[in-house]
């Protein structure tokens, strides 16, 4: 099921981070269990620090990595909502949009994309920085899912991601 965590901690070096990265450093509700925030570090929001247990941080989830990029959370949700809410686990699932600058084309720099687990998308990544790709003019997001709540469960074998369609 994905909900919302009630308490959110307002961390100010949070909001400090998210400023100076241009990232809006509020923190919007998209729908029930799905924010999106201007930084990297839902867990120091939901406990104040890293996830309790480590599973709990990187839930396994069969086809769905507990962390990764997609070119929009709509993208994200057509694909795993169900999933997500069918799941007995308890989960909530955060957006970081990386925007795409294309003044730092070819200058080296910015955005890589290996650094942030695979993307799922549509697009068809080529260079090692999003700032030097064709397309993605509208940048990613960066999600991550984290377990707030129910049992640890381990998948026997790592399962394949659901693709998306071309």
């Amino acid at each position: 099921m994905l909900k919302t965590p009630k308490a959110f901690i307002n961390d100010p070096v949070l909001g400090f981070i998210a400023k100076v990265g241009n990232r809006t450093k509020s923190t919007t509700v998209i729908e029930e269990g799905v924010v999106q925030i201007g930084h990297f570090s839902l867990d120091i929001m939901i406990w104040g620090c890293n996830a309790p247990e480590f599973y709990m941080g990187y839930p396994e989830i069969a086809g769905i990595p507990a962390d990764g990029v997609c070119d929009s959370p709509k993208q994200f949700l057509d694909r795993f909502r169900k999933q997500l809410q069918d799941d007995k686990r308890t989960f909530v699932v955060s957006f970081t949009h990386i925007a795409k600058d294309p003044s730092n084309r070819g200058q080296g720099g910015g955005w890589r994309w290996h650094k942030w687990g695979e993307y799922i998308g549509t697009g068809k990544p080529e260079y090692e920085y999003l700032d030097d790709e064709e397309g993605f003019e509208d940048g990613v997001y960066v999600y991550g899912i984290l377990q707030t709540d129910g049992p640890k469960i381990e998948l026997d074998e790592q399962p394949m991601v659901q693709k998306a369609e071309a």
